[in-house]
């Protein structure tokens, strides 16, 4: 039997995960490692839980220094790979870059074609992200169209922007707003987000009223709701 234990694991302020390893082995004191966005704090075995929360308060500060610096780089090494690929409405692309005298992107089957002057990481993120804009303004336009027909539902005006944290809103005076970020999303999540906006029109809370509403007109929409609750935060980042 290993001389390691996990003792336990919990949530610190509803947010910033702590695992507690409690050993038999000679420590002597305390260390705090931040690893993969999570708290790991090695004691000897019979440290209070007590004494390892006042350590936590001492060295709060140091702590939200490390985690912001550790999820930085895993945003950053994430951006790196999201550059190899792409997800285009629900699907994986392959990105394929060329150093040229000229900037183009084009979709090509399964692949996206990238040509470009300048072969650096932010000169490649911004110009696939210009034109993953362009084609989700194309896009949500007319998926809204048509939706909005299929439904006899008037909106105002379409808005396509960035969001840190929601996929669209809708205003009393029936103005929609969509994320662009809606274009990597499977087709079928695109449509239940817009029908979600849609029906805000009509039934501005969320009541029982417009959950039936949204369920008329789009009957599979808890799968695409449990899909954005699952996987939407690994999309909103990029």
């Amino acid at each position: 039997m290993s001389s390691i234990f996990q003792h336990d694991t919990f949530l610190k302020n509803n947010s910033d995960c702590i695992k507690i390893i409690r050993s038999k082995k000679r420590w002597r004191t305390i260390n705090i490692k931040i690893k993969n966005e999570m708290i790991e704090i090695c004691c000897p075995f019979f440290t209070s839980t007590r004494k390892i929360n006042l350590l936590i308060e001492e060295k709060f500060s140091w702590i939200q220094k490390k985690l912001s610096e550790n999820r930085n780089l895993n945003i950053k090494k994430k951006k790196l790979r999201l550059l190899k690929k792409i997800f285009f409405k629900g699907k994986s692309i392959l990105v394929k870059t060329k150093l040229d005298s000229f900037d183009r992107v084009v979709l090509q089957e399964e692949s996206l074609l990238v040509n470009l002057k300048d072969d650096t990481f932010e000169y490649k993120m911004n110009l696939i992200k210009k034109w993953m804009k362009n084609e989700s303004t194309i896009y949500l336009n007319y998926r809204l169209k048509s939706l909005a027909l299929k439904h006899s539902i008037k909106y105002k005006s379409l808005e396509i922007k960035k969001y840190r944290s929601r996929w669209g809103s809708c205003s009393s005076s029936s103005d929609i707003k969509l994320n662009w970020k809606l274009i990597m999303l499977p087709i079928e999540v695109i449509d239940y987000v817009i029908v979600h906006e849609l029906a805000h029109v009509i039934e501005p809370n969320h009541s029982k009223s417009f959950w039936i509403l949204v369920h008329k007109m789009y009957p599979k929409y808890k799968k695409s709701d449990l899909w954005l609750k699952k996987n939407g935060l690994l999309v909103i980042d990029f």
